[in-house]
């Protein structure tokens, strides 16, 4: 039987918020293992919008992945007429999932 290894932390899932709790949590010295049941980068259909919060990251390479920058929104509601957000700054930002949480695990792995 192989020898066991004990880490400080256990993530279980590897998305957005456990690769970045695990980088942030091993800068600060801890030992992190992240767990993910599928292999990454893996293909996700949903999720690719971002809050504009995302620049508030420490050391965040994310803008990288960045497909599109969102500066206005339209909605609507039960056909009613649509409502626009419109603004000189960035509202959101869209990526694909796969590449973006990829960046993410990497970044957690070193």
């Amino acid at each position: 039987m192989p020898d066991a290894q004990c880490y400080d932390v256990v993530i279980v899932g590897m998305g957005p918020a456990g690769a970045t709790v695990a980088y942030q949590l091993s800068q600060a010295g801890m030992s992190v293992l992240g767990l993910e049941k599928q292999a990454h980068p893996r293909y996700k259909v949903c999720g690719g919008g971002l809050s504009v919060r995302i620049d508030q990251l420490p050391d965040s390479d994310v803008k990288d992945v960045i497909e599109h920058t969102v500066y206005s929104i339209q909605l609507t509601y039960h056909g009613q007429e649509p409502f626009f957000i419109e603004s000189s700054g960035p509202r959101a930002y869209m990526v694909m999932r796969d590449r973006f949480d990829h960046v993410l695990v990497e970044k957690a792995r070193w």
